[in-house]
């Protein structure tokens, strides 16, 4: 009898042993160097933190070489870049696997009763006006490959335009567009952004509709700003690292980045998103060559 409770208290003693170290160890990587959270264990924290200094704070002149894919489920393709990176050329790929049906700039079969068609910036910002959905608002589209508007530059496009205007829905709607779409696959376009800043002056009127027209108080620019090629690298620059936080801050969300130059952009994109043949990616909507150079001022 006294055997078995001797070994019975022994059993007791390793078992205790056992838990205090498991404790002591769990409260140490809990509170080590002073980060604690209710509700996170440290070292979850840790890997945020790497995975932040690994694409959230990489270059903003360079795309990454892999997708940020944080969830399964994968939602409607917005582009979130720039005008002149790309975006007639990802309509006509998008286009040719006949899988989507995509939006680019004009028209978005909006709500507007004043005209059959609407520039796709302004459609959403009336829908988002109004407490509305802006991508079901606007065509509910399974891409969207232009979003953006500054100005109506084309003097083919008879009514819905708006002189006075400038929308960036990837920029000022961010929260509308996830709070419809938090599963939505980003693509972020690069070029070189030289080459950028001088295409943005050279088609048509758009540099000066950007000076003139746009302000985007989260990126610190203002109606005036975007005549030197410093303030458009920088709007460039801050672009991205916005995206960018946004999608950490968002995990349902997908970020592909790509660069327009590289000659295996369409294999990459292809191998993302189904039903694309790499083979239909090519350069659409290309500025023509300059009769007169325009030059952007510098610093």
């Amino acid at each position: 009898m006294m055997e078995g409770i001797k070994e019975y208290i022994k059993a007791l003693s390793i078992l205790a042993l056992c838990v205090s170290a498991i404790s002591f160890f769990w409260v140490s990587t809990f509170f080590q160097d002073g980060q604690h959270s209710n509700t996170t264990p440290v070292v979850n924290l840790y890997r945020e933190e790497e995975e932040k200094v690994r694409w959230v704070d990489s270059s903003c002149f360079e795309p990454l070489t892999e997708p940020v894919i944080r969830n399964k489920k994968l939602g409607k393709i917005i582009n979130v870049g720039f005008p002149k990176c790309g975006s007639s050329t990802l309509q006509s790929f998008l286009d040719s696997s006949n899988s989507f049906n995509v939006s680019h700039y004009h028209p978005c079969k909006g709500e507007h009763k004043d005209h059959k068609d609407e520039f796709c910036g302004l459609c959403i910002r009336n829908a988002v006006n109004k407490k509305k959905p802006p991508l079901a608002s606007c065509g509910n589209y399974a891409a969207w490959s232009q979003m953006d508007y500054a100005g109506d530059g084309f003097k083919h496009h008879n009514g819905g335009g708006d002189n006075s205007s400038c929308v960036f829905p990837q920029i000022s709607y961010l929260n509308e567009i996830y709070e419809e779409e938090p599963n939505a696959i980003f693509i972020l376009p690069f070029r070189n952004v030289k080459q950028w800043t001088q295409s943005i002056s050279r088609w048509g009127t758009m540099g000066e509709r950007i000076t003139e027209l746009c302000e985007f108080p989260e990126y610190n620019f203002t109606k005036g700003m975007g005549g030197k090629e410093s303030e458009l690298q920088e709007l460039y620059c801050r672009h991205v690292k916005h995206i960018r936080q946004f999608v950490f801050q968002h995990p349902s969300l997908t970020l592909v980045e790509y660069s327009i130059e590289d000659d295996g952009a369409g294999d990459y994109l292809a191998s993302l998103i189904p039903n694309l043949n790499a083979s239909n990616y090519g350069h659409a909507n290309a500025n023509p060559p300059p009769t007169k150079e325009k030059k952007m001022k510098t610093d």
